[in-house]
């Protein structure tokens, strides 16, 4: 996951080669506002959409084995608008599916409740 985090912009050499063709990513939020991103192009395209908008930096803080297939990775983002300049910074726990050696899901959750549910655990 860090090659897909990398700065100032992500290793997609080795992201193609850790990630599932077909990969799913599900941002935090998006059941409100973002949608799914599909495979490699659907990533950088959603990168390269965020980025006008709002630049992120993202900070990996520590992984948690949680099953067979599951991780949950622990990401610190911090993001600064591209137009107002104005800086915020928030934690997302992310349920990593791995699947015959490749990530194929990651799903980003601002809860980490909701993390712990998606895996299976309580808090």
């Amino acid at each position: 996951m860090g090659a897909a985090l990398a700065r100032p912009e992500p290793d997609f050499t080795t992201v193609n080669e850790l990630y599932a063709p077909d990969h799913v990513l599900v941002p935090a939020g998006a059941d409100m506002v973002e949608r799914e991103v599909r495979g490699a192009r659907g990533f950088r395209a959603w990168r390269e959409e965020t980025q006008e908008f709002v630049g992120a930096e993202f900070d990996l803080r520590g992984a948690v084995d949680v099953g067979p297939e599951k991780v949950l990775v622990v990401v610190t983002i911090r993001y600064k608008g591209s137009a107002s300049g104005v800086a915020s910074e928030q934690r997302t726990w992310n349920v990593v599916t791995v699947t015959g050696g490749k990530i194929t899901r990651t799903e980003a959750f601002v809860d980490p409740r909701k993390a712990l549910e998606a895996v299976g655990l309580e808090e």
